[in-house]
């Protein structure tokens, strides 16, 4: 279970009813079947903007939110981010249509991807958006294309950082790796000894524009401190680069996602994780991360007050905007040979893939008795052929057939990770806005789920046996 002081603000309880803004979550169940991806308009608009603003204040200069678009491809939520006036980060040709498709500004647009082909370059030089290159073959297509098209691209070089340093490991992976060292060995940026090379020769030709530096590190940590050091190895690879370049100075700097959200579930499927305390302010990340570039670069002497700081948050924007709602199928209680108990859902963990990916371990609330004792100890169990444990050790109160759970915070990753195993259609998601619900993406059929498949003639023959 979870408290009601650590609840989202577009969550509040009424009596044993769990309600997003102004809507009844048993209510919505009701209303438009389960599961049930449930988003609040409020809660999302709140989020980015709170994100603006400490990067702002952070910066003191030109700031750019790009949302990345990858933890959430909804086209209603990318259109009202681009109503607010917010960029987009992309990855790939479908991200990069959708987030055209949704109303984001071109300028606003960062195409990221370790393996940009030639169409894709192609349509993203027409449509005007900035190109993260990846690698040096890539450069290369990316100038001949503009060539073709009579145009320049502008371009940016995502970076790895050498950190040997940093030597905890990521809290979302759990693979052992330092991160000083999964720097290095992940597939994104220009391998480090290209990277001097490769800003020459973009800036040297007449067919692209070396805009800016980009460096991602993702969601491995929730200490400032360790991104207040990537901040500053940040500044002194940009300081050695415009040594490099003859004193370039980037028009922009990227630094990538990563920074949890407020609800932050991931890596809390370990055990040792599970009691971890809630992540710091979204201030607090800003001053450790923008903060300590500026003032690193200030102090080597790179002048950036005209330069436009960029980030690209997904979950701490789109995670604690949503809840994923199921219905209890089923209860399972075994006193032999010891006691256990399970609770069978109409959801499974692919429809929560985080959990799956990132390790992550939700809050819950029965959501129609959601004030009640918890005094159960269950397994919340998905309804695939997988072994399916959604959330172990859940403490819940006690639960019948035809309950209704939500998952809470589950608006980043899940939807966008979600998979068919079983034949199961994906479940719809509905944006609550005040007392209001309306569906912004349907649920699938099994007629969806099996749209793509063709069988040749010669299969659907009755076998000829001689």
């Amino acid at each position: 279970m979870v408290q009601a002081t650590t609840l989202p603000d577009c969550l509040t309880l009424s009596g044993d009813i769990l309600h997003v803004e102004g809507c009844s979550v048993p209510a919505l169940a009701e209303r438009f079947g389960t599961p049930l991806n449930v988003v609040s308009e409020s809660q999302l608009r709140q989020n980015a903007r709170r994100i603006r603003a400490a990067f702002e204040t952070a910066w003191a200069g030109p700031v750019r939110v790009l949302v990345a678009i990858k933890a959430n491809n909804s086209l209603a939520l990318r259109s009202l981010l681009s109503q607010e006036g917010f960029g987009c980060d992309t990855f790939g040709p479908a991200e990069l249509r959708a987030a055209l498709a949704g109303g984001t500004a071109p300028e606003l647009v960062s195409l990221n991807g370790s393996f940009k082909d030639r169409e894709l370059l192609a349509q993203a030089i027409e449509a005007g958006v900035r190109i993260t290159i990846d690698s040096a073959p890539e450069l290369s297509l990316c100038e001949e294309e503009a060539r073709r098209l009579g145009k320049v691209a502008k371009v940016r070089l995502r970076i790895r950082l050498w950190l040997p340093h940093l030597m905890f490991t990521s809290e979302a992976r759990g693979d052992g790796i330092p991160m000083g060292i999964g720097f290095q060995i992940a597939k994104y940026g220009v391998p480090s000894n290209e990277v001097v090379a490769l800003g020459r020769d973009a800036i040297a030709s007449q067919y692209l524009e070396l805009s800016g530096i980009h460096f991602h590190s993702g969601r491995h940590t929730t200490d400032p401190g360790a991104w207040e050091a990537i901040a500053q190895g940040y500044a002194a690879e940009l300081v050695r680069l415009s040594e490099a370049w003859d004193g370039y100075v980037p028009q922009e700097v990227d630094v990538g996602g990563g920074l949890p959200s407020s609800t932050d579930p991931v890596g809390r499927r370990a055990p040792e994780m599970r009691d971890r305390p809630a992540p710091p302010s979204i201030e607090r990340y800003a001053e450790a991360i923008a903060s300590t570039l500026r003032r690193s670069l200030e102090r080597a002497g790179l002048d950036v007050s005209a330069t436009v700081f960029e980030i690209e948050p997904g979950r701490s924007v789109y995670g604690s905007a949503a809840v994923h709602v199921a219905r209890v199928l089923n209860v399972k209680h075994s006193t032999d040979p010891f006691e256990y108990r399970w609770i069978g859902l109409d959801t499974t963990q692919l429809f929560l893939g985080s959990t799956v990916i990132e390790r992550a371990y939700y809050p819950i609330l029965v959501a129609n008795k959601a004030s009640q004792a918890a005094v159960w100890t269950v397994d919340l169990v998905g309804r695939t052929c997988l072994i399916d444990r959604i959330i172990p050790g859940a403490v819940v109160p006690e639960v019948e057939v035809g309950d209704t759970v939500a998952f809470v915070g589950t608006g980043a990753y899940d939807e966008a990770l979600s998979a068919n195993f079983n034949g199961l259609p994906r479940p719809a998601t509905v944006l609550v806005h005040d007392d209001d619900a309306e569906i912004i993406r349907r649920a699938e059929t099994i007629d969806d789920v099996f749209a793509r498949d063709i069988i040749p003639t010669r299969l659907t023959a009755p076998a000829a046996f001689g």
